[in-house]
């Protein structure tokens, strides 16, 4: 064990203990956890996507993705401002199992659940869309926590205000959101 994974043993809390086999000093960005049927293993993401044969990795928290899975053919994302996500690649939809977390002793890496995952084709991304401008349409394939531009408000502020602790909830929302539509009809 580093000096930094025997902080992390020492000082983490007993329901976290597990987590020390993901828990790294340097840089990790490129790899993640994957739940496997013997526990726990470490992957490069390039790995997993070569797997799949995917571009890309659309992740959801687990409540999210077991909404995502009722949804057969197309599926509407949302972020905050700005996505890496491009259409005519394909993208791997996956479960986070646990989160990670990286602070400046250590980072965790999320385990992600390759059980029911999914690869579609990106058909369209809209990048920094005003809340107000988002169409209802777009909530047809959305999971069903996400339904209006209230709902999508909500779920915005709820993911990102603690990521953006130095902004106010009306700066964080004038970033607009990122829609991502994925097609898994072909």
């Amino acid at each position: 064990m580093t000096m930094n994974e025997t902080y992390y043993h020492e000082f983490a809390p007993p329901r976290t203990l597990s987590l020390i086999r993901r828990a790294h000093v340097g840089d990790m960005s490129g790899y993640t956890g994957v739940v496997t049927g013997s526990g726990e293993e470490i992957l490069r993401i390039a790995d997993l996507l070569d797997s799949f044969k995917a571009d890309g990795i659309i992740r959801l928290r687990r409540p999210d993705f077991n909404e995502f899975l009722s949804l057969k053919e197309k599926f509407v994302t949302f972020n905050l401002g700005r996505v890496t996500n491009e259409p005519g690649k394909r993208y791997l939809v996956i479960a986070i199992e646990s989160p990670g977390f990286r602070n400046e002793d250590v980072e965790v890496l999320p385990v992600l659940d390759p059980a029911n995952a999914r690869v579609g084709l990106c058909t369209e991304v809209r990048q920094e869309v005003p809340i107000n401008e988002v169409l209802d349409s777009d909530f047809e394939n959305s999971i069903s926590a996400i339904r209006s531009r209230e709902a999508l408000t909500m779920a915005l502020l709820t993911r990102y205000v603690k990521l953006h602790s130095d902004l106010s909830r009306e700066e964080i929302l004038a970033r607009g959101c990122a829609i991502t539509t994925v097609d898994f009809r072909s």
